[in-house]
């Protein structure tokens, strides 16, 4: 019921989607913890992971790993961190 979105738009582009789709969303995390803003690339591997594997719990890429999901707000939230 309803489709699920897997957001990679930049905050501008969200504003032009449809109500009702169930997101998920990917933050991406440094080995220090810091919120990695320029994050181009580490979303464009996540994408293709995603379209070549399909399974999100063993996501493992260039050194980054999917520690946690959690849902906000009606947003399914992935934490991508570098190990």
């Amino acid at each position: 019921k309803g489709f699920a979105f897997y957001d990679f738009l930049t905050k501008e582009l969200r504003s032009f989607l449809p109500k009702g789709l169930k997101l998920f969303r990917f933050k991406y995390y440094d080995r220090e913890g810091r919120v990695i803003k320029k994050n181009g690339k580490l979303k464009a591997y996540t994408l293709r992971y995603l379209v070549e594997m399909g399974n999100l719990e063993k996501l493992n890429f260039l050194n980054f790993k999917l520690i946690e999901s959690y849902e906000e707000g009606g947003i399914t939230y992935f934490v991508v961190k570098e190990t």
